[in-house]
């Protein structure tokens, strides 16, 4: 009984992770048209209404659509991502934003050790890291390369540890 318990929650931890990780991008696809314009041209939801943000199915029709949408952000990492920030050894459930922007995974072990992992192999790259203080992560710089800025995020679901990168590339 507790072992279901566990894993139901692991599983909540990793689609809630997911949402969170994927919800901006996937929210520009799930909005399309509705966004708004405001004053100076730029995009934005002024004067949107909640029902045209929700749409026909309400708050689950929404959540669905970005569910669906987090689905269709999941690609193949870029070329530029893998070589020049990595992704830990035997990760599984790679998503990506598609530009490599955002690449997430899951790495099995404890959040403060994969994060030192990271952090070892990013550092023989040409990385700098700073701790980011709260939780488990930090933020890594380097001069040259597409990529010149990586935060990395590490979340403890389980056994298992979720790896988030936010990159400039």
């Amino acid at each position: 009984m507790r072992e279901e318990v566990l894993a139901s929650r692991s599983k909540m931890a990793v689609a809630l992770t997911a949402l969170i990780v994927f919800a901006v991008p996937a929210a520009g696809v799930a909005l399309g048209a509705h966004g708004a314009r405001a004053a100076d041209g730029t995009a934005g939801l002024r004067g949107v209404s909640a029902s045209a943000i929700l749409g026909d199915g309400g708050p689950e029709g929404m959540l669905l659509r970005l569910e669906e949408a987090a689905g269709e952000v999941d690609g193949e990492v870029p070329e530029g991502f893998l070589r020049e920030v990595g992704l830990p050894q035997e990760c599984r459930d790679v998503r990506t934003d598609g530009d490599g922007g955002v690449v997430g995974c899951t790495v099995e072990g404890d959040a403060r050790e994969v994060l030192e992992g990271i952090e070892l192999r990013m550092r023989g790259l040409g990385w700098t890291s700073v701790p980011l203080g709260n939780g488990e992560g930090a933020t890594f710089v380097k001069e040259g390369g597409s990529i010149t800025w990586v935060m990395v995020t590490c979340t403890q679901v389980g056994p298992a540890t979720s790896v988030v990168f936010r990159c400039n590339g």
